[in-house]
């Protein structure tokens, strides 16, 4: 009998995986978890690779915890995964759904409101990823949530009051964002409760841990969390004197080996700052020459001191160091930078652009002394919105680094994200093709113009300039289905740039060694010109 003993734990995990094979999940959280995979495009790790959307029982795949024996699928686990998409508003449909973890990650786009449909979700941890958009107040019906961690992301708008609701949270994560306005709370004008109740954040009794740092939250701190530490407050705006904006560490190590160059000198360099050459609402650009030589162009930060947070220092510093390891020729190569508090200063040098922009080489048929327009792209430190330069006096250019995403910023909306490149790179491939500015004030807005081309193969020659020569329609269609999916008003339909280069380059040859002529009209015809 011993060998029937030995033999018993074989036998149950054989009618263990019997039952395993044999049970079917529902069909509407099979299809939510198809939807989740097809949302994301890109998956280099192939973690993904076993969720068939054939297979009834998705409880063997990658990430995926089911509740025997009905076979609900209780916990998605994604972390750390290399993931790249979107989260399917499908995911609603897991009602059974108790911890959703997918932090560091590469997910873009909104949280979606049919998260909130998730009553038995405890754990949500959407943590460093890309995430933008405004917090559902829909997140306020997870009335079984323990833990929300949201922090590391690109969230705006202001904290849903609804939050208050999650009466049995232990622990909250908003750390990290773009949050505005206050955190609702006792204090918070307009979640005062006549009756004296707590309002609010304050409704969660049950708190411990919360962290809100590294915002741009404003107001007064409710009272019910002046118990947590001050680094749970650290890099807003709030007027609590006792959580003003200093960095609780410093940051120099970031910038090391970059050049620090005092503002006398620059104000030296510039003229006593009187060679303006460009504005915006956010810059001024200033031209100058340094001792040593070099022509310098000097874009000088217009953001208040008492706005400048520990937050929006440690994004400058780091936006410098990344700047400073930029090493290509068709990039202004930034020389070093200004970071003084008596006057407030934070500025970066950049090498003057003494051959030309990008915009006045394509559009310029002339060229006189340079406005300094900058093709590069900087963010700027209220958060993730572009530093905007205004088109430069008597060039009869627009500013291709500004204007289209000026046109995103203002007309769409969008924030300098994956999509709002996508977007960008659509906007340059038909100025290279019409010869036109991205926007001018004879012809209005080039996208608008464009797009009632794109759509009919037959009017797609309409888009192309009358000066190219040799363009070959099926180069055209295939340019123009690549500028169609970069310009989808829909940002998550817009796929990566891998998969637009994929299709460029499967259908357009260069030569490895073109030799341009001096028009700027070379460079399109080297784009729409291919060998057959």
């Amino acid at each position: 009998m011993c060998w029937i003993q030995g033999f018993r734990p074989l036998l149950l995990a054989l009618a263990w995986g019997c039952l395993f094979a044999r049970s079917q999940s529902d069909p509407d959280e099979v299809s939510a978890l198809s939807a989740f995979k097809k949302a994301i495009y890109e998956d280099p790790r192939s973690i993904l690779s076993n969720w068939n959307a054939q297979d009834a029982n998705p409880c063997g795949w990658l990430g995926v915890i089911c509740a025997f024996p009905q076979n609900h699928v209780i916990s998605i686990n994604l972390p750390n995964s290399s993931l790249t998409g979107f989260l399917t508003p499908a995911l609603g449909s897991l009602s059974y759904l108790q911890e959703l973890v997918l932090n560091d990650n590469e997910l873009l786009g909104p949280i979606p409101e049919e998260i909130g449909m998730l009553k038995s979700l405890t754990l949500l941890n959407l943590s460093s990823n890309q995430l933008s958009g405004p917090i559902p107040p829909a997140i306020g019906d997870l009335t079984s949530i323990l833990k929300l961690d949201l922090h590391s992301n690109m969230l705006t708008g202001t904290i849903p009051s609804e939050l208050g609701k999650l009466v049995s949270m232990v622990e909250l994560r908003m750390d990290k964002n773009m949050l505005t306005g206050v955190i609702p709370g006792n204090n918070s004008s307009q979640n005062l409760s006549s009756e004296g109740k707590d309002t609010g954040l304050c409704q969660l009794s049950q708190l411990k841990d919360a962290n809100f740092s590294f915002n741009m939250l404003v107001g007064e701190i409710p009272k019910c969390f002046r118990r947590l530490p001050r680094l749970s407050f650290e890099g807003n705006c709030f007027n609590d004197g006792d959580y003003l904006n200093h960095p609780a560490q410093k940051y120099e190590d970031l910038l090391k080996g970059v050049l620090k160059v005092s503002r006398q000198e620059l104000e030296v360099a510039c003229e006593d700052f009187s060679n303006i050459i460009g504005s915006s609402s956010d810059a001024v650009v200033y031209k100058g020459t340094m001792k040593a030589g070099p022509e310098i162009a000097v874009i000088s930060l217009c953001i208040l001191e008492d706005c400048w947070t520990s937050s929006v220092e440690l994004y400058f510093q780091k936006e410098v160091a990344d700047l400073a390891r930029i090493n290509h020729e068709n990039i202004a190569k930034l020389l070093g930078y200004c970071n003084e508090s008596n006057p407030f200063s934070r500025m970066l040098i950049l090498e003057y652009a003494s051959n030309g922009t990008l915009c006045e080489h394509l559009h310029c048929s002339t060229h006189h002394k340079l406005i300094s327009i900058f093709i590069l792209q900087l963010v700027d430190f209220e958060r993730w919105k572009t530093i905007l330069s205004k088109p430069g006096m008597n060039t009869g250019c627009v500013v291709n680094g500004g204007l289209f995403h000026s046109y995103i910023d203002s007309r769409q909306r969008r924030y300098m994200d994956v999509q709002a490149n996508t977007f960008a790179f659509g906007v340059i491939l038909l100025e290279l093709i019409s010869g036109r500015p991205a926007f001018c004030k004879e012809r209005g807005c080039l996208v608008d113009w464009a797009l009632q081309y794109l759509g009919d193969p037959q009017d797609t020659s309409k888009l192309v300039d009358p000066e190219l020569k040799n363009v070959k329609p099926e180069t055209l269609s295939v340019i123009c289905n690549a500028v169609s999916l970069c310009l989808e008003h829909e940002p998550t339909k817009r796929p990566s740039m891998q998969i637009i280069t994929a299709v460029l380059e499967a259908a357009i040859e260069t030569l490895p060694a073109a030799v341009l002529k001096d028009t700027p009209l070379a460079w399109a015809e080297l784009v729409v010109s291919t060998a057959s």
